[in-house]
């Protein structure tokens, strides 16, 4: 019984030192710099570019049903207000000094965080609803990050 331990103690420790694991503290510094570098690529973005948008997936379960939006690098997604939001996220796989990070910016110019785990460069925002949402702010106020449902936080409104 007490090799199992051993072994099972051991285990965890080899995970938590060589694994990638969504626990880790980003250095502030470097997320700050990230931040505002998107943000400057972001203020020059127009939804005219080439990107297709991304639409909700519905997974029904049984109960109730989730929306979902999988977003892998950059994302622009659409609204049926006219409304948008463009989604640029970083995976602390890539760079764990900048760790795990998405900003949105949306057609009025709003940004927005959320420091939900990205891995392999795809996160899933979900939202316990019968459809997708109307609008940016129905997202922003509803969705958050699948695997540890953090949420969107207001970061700063560009006139």
């Amino acid at each position: 019984m007490r090799r199992f331990a051993l072994v099972a103690l051991l285990a965890v420790i080899l995970v938590n030192v060589n694994g990638q694991d969504h626990f880790h503290q980003a250095d502030a510094r470097s997320q700050k710099k990230w931040l505002k570098q998107q943000v400057k690529e972001l203020l020059a973005f127009s939804p005219a570019e080439n990107l297709t948008p991304v639409a909700a997936l519905t997974v029904d379960l049984g109960e109730y049903k989730i929306q979902s939006f999988k977003i892998k690098g950059e994302t622009l997604i659409r609204f049926d207000d006219n409304s948008w939001i463009y989604i640029k996220s970083h995976s602390s796989h890539e760079d764990t000094l900048i760790g795990d990070i998405s900003i949105a910016m949306s057609d009025t110019r709003e940004f927005y965080i959320n420091n939900g785990h990205i891995c392999g460069g795809i996160i899933h925002f979900i939202c316990k609803s019968d459809n997708p949402p109307l609008s940016k702010s129905e997202f922003i106020d509803c969705y958050v990050a699948d695997t540890d449902d953090q949420p969107w936080i207001l970061l700063k409104k560009y006139k």
